[in-house]
């Protein structure tokens, strides 16, 4: 790391131009742009090393245009392949960067994605009691559960959509409806349900029902994936492990 004047300096990397003699500009829709190395391209990535390998217009002009693509989850997708930085792979960034790595075929990136998603799944669930202080608790987990799920979907990643399916359909479809709410009036505030603690729950009056983010999520699944869903959600309640 560079000091100046006795301080720590960051460099900025990506931001400038000048790091490096093979340097490559990345173009944004929003004229933003990124300068990267053609090697750190190409070794990463097999899709641009075709590109650069097979005399495109990119190598004639050192310009990409990533038309569509977001400036700010591109170069977290560069942070996370400079040797220098290896940015970790968060629930903040995972969902961001699945996608770009699935596209540009970086496989190590795919793999660690994956592993944050499944964690993410496990850690939503809670599984060793299924605690949740509030309505607005159960349905973030669950929302976070369903995002996992359409981007695995998105991905084609049908390892972490499985699991994404088994996590959901233990929230139950009330959840998704708005219909099924904690009862709160069992423990005096804060809900904690167990396994076999369906008792904790109500179902809300057609008048009270609330779509949320959860609910969105819900709807804009593929009918295959719905009906998974509900289908799995069945055997889920027959062996009365629905939370």
């Amino acid at each position: 790391m560079a000091e100046e004047n006795g301080e720590d300096v960051i460099p900025k990397y990506f931001t400038e131009t000048g790091h490096c003699t093979d340097e490559i500009k990345l173009l944004f829709d929003d004229g933003q742009v990124l300068f990267v190395s053609e090697n750190l391209l190409t070794y990463a990535s097999p899709v641009f090393k075709a590109m650069f390998d097979h005399n495109f217009i990119e190598k004639k002009d050192r310009e990409v245009k990533l038309a569509g693509k977001k400036y700010d989850d591109f170069k977290e997708f560069l942070l996370c392949l400079h040797p220098a930085v290896q940015k970790e792979i968060s629930h903040s960034n995972a969902l961001c960067l699945a996608l770009i790595a699935e596209e540009y075929q970086v496989p190590i990136l795919i793999t660690r994605c994956k592993k944050v998603m499944c964690g993410w799944l496990r850690m939503s669930l809670k599984e060793d009691n299924y605690i949740y202080d509030s309505d607005n608790d159960l349905r973030k987990h669950a929302a976070n559960c369903l995002l996992i799920l359409h981007k695995a979907l998105e991905c084609r990643y049908a390892d972490v959509a499985d699991e994404a399916i088994s996590s959901v359909c233990k929230f139950g479809y009330g959840v998704f409806s708005g219909r099924l709410r904690l009862n709160t009036n069992l423990t005096g505030g804060s809900m904690v349900s167990g396994r076999t603690g369906r008792t904790c729950y109500i179902t809300a009056a057609d008048k009270d029902v609330e779509k949320s983010e959860c609910y969105d999520l819900f709807e804009d699944l593929p009918e295959d994936i719905k009906y998974k869903l509900l289908t799995e959600r069945l055997i889920v309640c027959d062996s009365n492990n629905m939370m």
